[in-house]
């Protein structure tokens, strides 16, 4: 938010609080945590004499669906990869900040394994499955509605 969202927010619950209003939701609604994660959430990779690598949840997500509702494009498999390699309590960071975009590089990267280690890709499928099962109740169903989840689980039933 920004400093004018911030003292905004404040004025307005001095507001309520001199009615004798009370707040008693502190966390973001589930319309804010997929905004934030949507447009806002940018993964970067900074390395020693390289330029700055990052990806942004929006573009993932967009190249998701298009590969998903068979526009002529591949999946996001470059970056499912990329996010799938980061070591584990990085993944656990982004699991919290935007869970529905590490499961869907986990689906991703579980139907490719289906051509490449046929024998690892359930367990990438489960994973994927398992980190979106995970997401806060009132949340999963925008997560559903706004990353194609489950057309993935179906492509990857189909490509059994």
């Amino acid at each position: 938010r920004s400093p004018m969202e911030r003292r905004a927010s404040w004025f307005l619950l001095l507001l309520a609080s001199s009615f004798g209003i009370s707040i008693a939701r502190w966390a973001p609604d589930a319309a804010e945590v997929l905004s934030a994660c949507l447009f806002a959430y940018t993964l970067k990779l900074d390395l020693p004499d390289s330029n700055h690598h990052g990806i942004r949840a929006s573009d993932f997500q967009r190249k998701a669906w298009d590969y998903y509702l068979g526009e002529p494009i591949g999946p996001p498999i470059e970056e499912s990869f990329w996010l799938l390699a980061l070591p584990e309590e990085f993944q656990q960071d982004v699991t919290r900040e935007c869970a529905a975009m590490l499961a869907m590089a986990y689906l991703i990267v579980a139907e490719t394994q289906l051509y490449l280690v046929p024998d690892q890709a359930r367990e990438y499928l489960e994973t994927g499955v398992s980190i979106f099962q995970n997401i806060e109740k009132r949340t999963r169903e925008m997560v559903r509605e706004s990353w194609p989840l489950d057309l993935a689980i179906q492509h990857f039933q189909a490509s059994q």
